[in-house]
């Protein structure tokens, strides 16, 4: 509050002769003591909703970093998950408007290297069996015709066409020196130099080429030489 001791300590007796009127008018607080400034600090953004930290901390789960194509019902069939599952735990607003590198708590899910080509399918022949003379290159795996084949690992298709024996055949290249080979396929889904991840479906299972029923050929090949796939896909 203005008073004539503040008014004399900051402005001295002769100034205060004409001011105080002007000063008592306008209500002047005393020099000595001021109003705290407003606080003018900028609005903090909201942040994109995160899991539940008992949803990370206090269950078994991994983050899914989101690719190119990759959508909610994608990453449930891949895991296992149900949808409503992942969009609860992730607070998902709009489920079907994923995008690159969001991340996704996958609940009960864990790392996996390399996915089985044939979901639910047997093997029928192992690795290194005889057939007629020939050691065999790979393992059959039963499939219902049509069946999606899916890609074990991520990679660039090398080859998606028919070769000999193999029938439709798709060949991916894994930049690590290993390449994956699915054959017999009764329709090819990829082309030649497409990008593809794991767990997408790259063909049908058939009967095509030197088969007998319907199947998929898998081989693991380290360069050309083809080598036991099952200890990968055990990874």
């Amino acid at each position: 509050m203005f008073t004539m001791e503040v008014a004399k300590s900051c402005l001295g007796q002769s100034t205060l002769l004409w001011l105080a009127p002007l000063a008592l008018s306008l209500g002047l607080a005393g020099c000595g003591r001021s109003q705290p400034p407003p606080d003018i600090r900028p609005p903090i953004e909201a942040s994109t909703p995160q899991p539940d930290s008992t949803d990370e901390e206090g269950s078994a789960g991994l983050f899914h970093i989101v690719e190119p194509g990759q959508t909610l019902y994608w990453i449930s069939r891949h895991y296992g998950v149900p949808i409503e599952e992942l969009i609860q735990v992730n607070h998902l607003n709009k489920p079907d408007e994923l995008y690159v590198d969001q991340r996704i708590f996958v609940p009960g899910a864990r790392v996996l290297t390399w996915s089985w080509p044939v979901p639910g399918g047997e093997i029928l022949s192992y690795f290194g069996e005889r057939r007629n003379g020939h050691r065999h290159t790979g393992v059959d795996i039963r499939g219902r015709k049509g069946q999606e084949v899916l890609a074990v690992r991520s990679g660039r298709v090398l080859f998606s066409s028919s070769m000999r024996d193999y029938g439709r055949t798709v060949i991916l290249d894994h930049g690590d020196g290993l390449r994956s080979l699915y054959a017999h396929n009764s329709k090819l889904l990829v082309q030649k130099g497409q990008q593809v991840y794991r767990g997408q479906a790259i063909a049908r299972v058939g009967q095509t080429g030197n088969a007998t029923t319907e199947h998929c050929h898998f081989e693991i090949r380290r360069g050309e030489v083809p080598v036991d796939p099952l200890p990968y896909l055990r990874q």
